[in-house]
């Protein structure tokens, strides 16, 4: 998401889990370093709620 790599970005699912596991299953090609994670459709995620504990 554009943040240096000595971020950790962590969080909890906690509804929703199939929209995940559906963004994790979809079909790739190999970014400019060769790795296999660029999406080969644009994927949209329409809303999201955050929320501190």
């Amino acid at each position: 998401a554009g943040l240096p790599p000595n971020y950790t970005i962590f969080g909890m699912v906690s509804s929703g889990a199939e929209v995940l596991d559906a963004l994790a299953n979809v079909e790739v090609t190999s970014g400019g370093s060769g790795e296999r994670s660029t999406p080969v459709a644009t994927q949209v995620i329409e809303g999201i709620d955050i929320t501190e504990s």
